[in-house]
């Protein structure tokens, strides 16, 4: 199931990138997954360590597909370091 999400918020964020009709759909799916990892870190499923890095690409993802290039720095910056 995580990794599922997670390919699929990467997926999504990517695919969201080129697509002009598509694009509110491929952002939704994208957010989904971001949503449900928040949720997962937050509640401490499992180790949390196992998520949190992953939280913070689809977070870094997540900025980057909508232009803002300095927030995603920090996020990917902040997925390397965990």
């Amino acid at each position: 199931v995580v990794m599922h999400a997670f390919y699929k918020g990467l997926i999504s964020f990517h695919l969201a990138r080129g697509a002009n009709d598509d694009r509110e759909k491929h952002l939704e799916g994208g957010r989904k997954a971001l949503l449900s990892f928040q949720v997962w870190v937050k509640e401490k499923h499992a180790s949390t360590w196992n998520f949190e890095h992953k939280l913070y690409i689809l977070e870094a993802e997540w900025h980057f597909s909508n232009g803002e290039q300095d927030e995603a720095e920090v996020k990917y910056a902040a997925a390397i370091e965990t």
